[in-house]
């Protein structure tokens, strides 16, 4: 009987069945007492001692989103190893693998004839406006003259 009320009391000492799968619970998704992991503290900390705004903006988005909740999404894990291993993962389907390498090799292609095509019409309009450039100073340079042979004609006269 004794036990019967120790655990409605509000006093027990967390062995209740209920208490116990909470706790098996909790540290089945790898979750803390505190809710805090030390890399979210070394973030919040660092934040506040480089630039406190930073510091806090953490720490705020930490307790708006729970103690819970990681401030990281657990994918951030996954997108870390996309960004060192070129974007190409295998899938385990050596087929698909195969013909992903294709696509991606004939993309690659693709993408190089588009940047040569892109430096040609560069290199065109260069040569189009030194063309028009030398046109212009062309005609610059016969109206001077028409200018100066009409001046000095008046004046030899």
């Amino acid at each position: 009987m004794r036990g019967a009320f120790a655990a409605a009391d509000g006093f027990s000492d967390g062995s209740s069945a209920h208490d116990r799968a909470h706790q098996e619970n909790r540290s089945q998704r790898g979750q803390r007492a505190c809710g805090f992991h030390p890399l979210e503290t070394a973030a919040i900390i660092l934040g506040f001692v480089f630039y406190w705004p930073v510091g806090l903006a953490l720490l705020a988005l930490k307790l708006w989103r729970g103690k819970n909740q990681p401030l990281w999404p657990a994918d951030a894990q996954a997108w870390g190893a996309k960004a060192f291993s070129g974007g190409f993962a295998r899938s385990g389907n050596s087929v698909f693998d195969e013909w992903k390498r294709a696509e991606l090799d004939r993309l690659e292609a693709e993408r190089r004839k588009l940047s040569e095509a892109e430096r040609d019409f560069a290199f065109f309009m260069d040569q189009l406006r030194k063309a028009k450039d030398r046109e212009e100073f062309e005609r610059f340079m016969a109206a001077r003259r028409a200018a100066s042979q009409e001046g000095s004609g008046p004046t030899s006269a």
